[in-house]
């Protein structure tokens, strides 16, 4: 009987014991795993949006502190930063390690360096200046351990990615590792990192070099989850909006921080890990003695080949199933692009590329160093002798802004392919095949961000654009490499409040103030006594508003990343209006005095029509007429050359269609009015009236100071001396 107790007794204790171990198991991976999703900080680094605390803390100084850092995904890229902050030399790092586990964890790890098999890192070191992916197949450098990959999988994006090391005045050693990285990459076998799920990621430090370890230990190590999408939920729900796993959301408010926590034990003994040795590359010091490198003398960017999985994230999904990826230049206007044969030994590599626009017009679409059009090479498709002698699209050197010197390439040179331009009534689609690297043009590398320019005509015969605009673009990612569309290659997109304020005071000086200038001098004769008082502060706050304008131009567009001053006639006739305004104020005070003259004398003229001036006052009238005229008449054309850039820069609707209303209504104004005061002064002539009691008298003591009435200054002038 006893027996039997005891043995229920011992049953019910394993049962126990047996019920209570998957917990531990869980709390035992919670704590090794962290979730960072639960105890992201807002970045204290400006270029990231989020940060998680991996080992260390501010009240433990005398400890090494390494963090990390993230924006959230966008496109099919993900970009993060390791820093580690040790307080003295001795115990700063050797190499940073950041690397992605196969899956969300599953399963009772033994230790957590259980989850590094099977992982694949980027390791940055700092002794050669080097980043680069390994495959972690096991714990021992070498193959079938900690191997880097082959040149064709190093597709890290050179342009995000480095390492460096600096010692500051407080003695502290940084070292910072930035990635940028594919969330998939083209290589099936990589593990994908998911938008949407948990991701598990490791972490490493290795020793100083000179500590004697070297590459094979690491003195700091750990892992965490990160579930990208919860994130920004959290975000969206804070801030009341919503947001994607594609879309960026940097510069957002966060959370508020959590209390920091320790996701690893630090100040281990060193234990035994490998790291396979980097080649030696060209390395670049900063003034504050960091050494760095970019990841370009390290990595080859991996680039899509066709046929690549159908399963790609979303925001690489093209809209039309023959291309791979779909980008909008501006809008109305599609790109859809794929790249061909880039690993044939045989057929030359190419992009193939489709253009659509919804409306009629011809099409370009070209290549550039700079973003500028001169110099460039572009695929140009015009519907109007496509239509008539079945052109087709064809290679053009572009050697200036004129039709005349955008020449067609040699015969020799007309490689494209697919090479085809249709409309169908309301859409033009422009289609072409290109090679990559060409003798005598510019070469297409995929795997770097390239200038991009585009054109889009005013109708189907070749002629000035109608719209226009740069993109820099990296085909093999997918991600446009400024991320800026800019027009005319000058990266404006950025800064658009200053953009916008340019515009508002552009628009307040040459549509409202510079016309109401010139028609109070035009019918002075309607407002006599006024008009002068009227005309000199229309000019003068037109000059001010000008010069605001030009002013916030010229900061936003050294603010922007591609700043071009001066490079599209917009700029240069905005200076020159500034110029020219700056000039007709000065010359309004500086006009000289009236003359007295005989009212009946008579005049010299050319030809009977052109009046020669015969005074300074003369001289001096025609000038400030004549420029007046023209501030007017380029101001015009100016206010809608910058409807177009601001509509090309921002993809939004062009005001154009309400400016050519109101150029109509004030053309309309001035024709009635002119022709009604030739009428009322043809009465007059006939003795079937006169005009208003001001303007006989003041004209009266005009002719009998000897003055002509018509002088501008006979309002002012003698309306006083009648007093």
């Amino acid at each position: 009987m006893k027996g039997l107790i005891r043995g229920i007794a011992l049953v019910g204790i394993l049962s126990t014991y047996v019920a209570g171990f998957p917990s531990k198991i869980r709390r035992r991976a919670q704590d090794m795993l962290p979730d960072a999703s639960s105890s992201f900080q807002s970045s204290t680094e400006s270029e990231f949006d989020h940060m998680f605390v991996l080992s260390g803390s501010d009240s433990a100084p005398t400890a090494p502190k390494l963090t990390f850092h993230w924006n959230d995904p966008v496109r099919n890229t993900f970009k993060g930063r390791l820093i580690h902050r040790a307080p003295k030399a001795e115990s700063d790092s050797g190499w940073l390690g950041f690397a992605a586990y196969d899956t969300p964890f599953k399963g009772v790890p033994t230790a957590d360096m259980d989850l590094m098999v099977g992982s694949q890192a980027i390791i940055g070191q700092v002794a050669t200046n080097s980043v680069s992916k390994y495959v972690l197949a096991g714990k021992r450098e070498g193959p079938g351990g900690v191997e880097r990959m082959e040149e064709s999988f190093q597709s890290l994006i050179p342009t995000g990615t480095s390492i460096h090391q600096f010692t500051g005045d407080d003695g502290h050693v940084t070292t910072i590792l930035t990635f940028e990285k594919l969330l998939m990459e083209n290589d099936s076998a990589e593990i994908m990192i998911e938008t949407k799920g948990k991701n598990t990621f490791l972490y490493a430090a290795g020793p100083p070099a000179e500590a004697g370890g070297g590459l094979g230990f690491h003195v700091l190590r750990g892992g965490f989850t990160l579930d990208f999408q919860e994130i920004m939920d959290q975000v969206a729900v804070k801030t009341g909006g919503t947001t994607t796993a594609t879309t960026s959301t940097a510069n957002e408010p966060v959370p508020a921080p959590a209390p920091e926590t320790t996701a690893t034990t630090t100040g281990e003994a060193p234990k035994e890990a490998s790291v396979a040795q980097e080649p030696a590359t060209t390395t670049t010091t900063s003034e504050n003695g960091a050494s760095t490198v970019d990841a370009s003398s390290t990595t080859t960017t991996t680039t899509p080949a066709v046929g690549a999985p159908s399963d790609v994230p979303s925001a690489c999904t093209p809209e039309d199933p023959s291309y791979l990826h779909t980008e909008t230049l501006t809008n109305g206007l599609k790109m859809h692009y794929k790249l061909n044969n880039l690993f044939s030994d045989t057929a030359a590599s190419s992009v193939s590329v489709k253009l659509e626009y919804s409306g009629l017009a011809w099409l370009g679409f070209g290549f550039s160093t700079d973003g500028k059009m001169i110099d460039s090479e572009a695929v140009i498709g015009r519907p109007d002798l496509a239509a008539a002698d079945e052109e087709k699209p064809l290679k053009y050197n572009l050697k200036g802004k004129g039709t005349t010197a955008v020449i067609p390439m040699e015969e020799a040179r007309q490689t494209l392919t697919d090479a085809l331009i249709t409309q169908d009534g309301t859409n033009t689609v422009m289609t072409f095949t290109k090679i990559l690297e060409e003798e005598g043009e510019h070469t297409i590398d995929p795997a770097v961000p390239i200038h991009f320019i585009y054109a889009i005509g005013d109708g189907n015969t070749l002629a000035y654009h109608a719209k226009k605009g740069t993109i820099q673009l990296n085909l093999s990612t997918c991600l446009t490499g400024a991320g800026a569309k800019t027009a005319g290659g000058t990266g404006q997109n950025s800064n658009r409040t200053m953009w916008a304020a340019h515009g508002i005071l552009a628009t307040l000086a040459l549509a409202l103030a510079t016309p109401l200038a010139v028609t109070t001098a035009w019918f002075r004769t309607l407002v006599p006594s006024s008009w002068i008082y009227i005309h000199v502060f229309a000019n003068v706050s037109s000059f001010f508003m000008i010069l605001l304008s030009f002013i916030l131009a010229v900061m936003a567009m050294s603010m922007s990343k591609n700043p071009a001053h001066f490079s599209d006639p917009h700029h240069i006739a905005g200076l020159a209006i500034l110029m020219l305004v700056t000039f007709q104020v000065m010359n309004g005070f500086l006009r000289p005095p009236v003359e007295k003259r005989d009212p009946y004398a008579m005049e010299s003229k050319i030809a009977g029509i052109i009046t020669i001036p015969g005074t300074a006052r003369e001289l001096w009238k025609i000038l400030h007429h004549c420029a007046g005229l023209v501030v007017l008449g380029v101001g015009f054309w100016q206010l809608k050359t910058g409807m177009d850039l601001y509509a090309a820069d921002f993809t939004v609707g062009s005001w154009k269609p309400y400016f050519y209303a109101y150029l109509a209504i004030f053309g309309t104004v001035i024709v009635l009015l002119k022709l009604w005061m030739i009428w009322e002064e043809r009465k007059a002539r006939m003795g079937l009236d006169s005009m208003n009691p001001d303007q006989r008298r003041m004209g009266s003591a005009a002719i009998a100071n000897g003055v002509d009435p018509d002088s501008e200054l006979v309002p002012v002038q003698f309306d006083v001396g009648m007093q």
